[in-house]
Formats: structure tokens, sequence, C-alpha cells
């Protein structure tokens, strides 16, 4: 295999923030930034429920994952 070729292909989703990265065995995996979320079977299907989720979903989820970080910080500050 040539150093310049990879064995993953990204396809970028237009519209959203997120990516799908095709695998060697033929599993799509959408992904956004370095957080991997389901695995698919087509690349069809991976776009079809990439373009389901709105931006409202996503931000929701972004609050959610800062506030849990969050407690988690204040919490170990209190343990030490």
């Amino acid at each position: 295999m040539d150093k310049q070729e990879s064995i993953y292909e990204r396809h970028d989703v237009q519209g959203t923030p997120f990516t799908i990265i095709e695998q060697p065995n033929e599993e799509y995996t959408l992904t956004m930034g370095r957080y991997r979320f389901e695995t698919y079977q087509t690349l069809h299907e991976a776009y079809e429920n990439a373009e389901k989720i709105s931006w409202d979903r996503i931000l929701q989820v972004v609050t959610i994952i800062i506030k849990t970080q969050n407690e988690t910080n204040f919490i170990n500050e209190l343990t030490k």
C-alpha cells in the first residue's frame, strides 16, 4: 500500500458538523470531531441519519456533556 493511500475514506455531510468514516469492512461510522456515534451498513443509511439530526439536538447534547464534565471536575476538586 502506498504511504499516501488511506484505508479509511471520509465523507463530509453538507450542512451538518458530521463526517462519515468509511471503513475497510464496509461499515460507515457517523462522527463529529473526536466523537463517534452510530455505525451503519450502508453509506446511504449513514447520510440519511446524519441529516435527521437537528442543530438544536446537537446543542442540547453538547450542553449536557459540558454540564456533566463540569460536575465531574467539581466533585474531583472536593475529593482532593
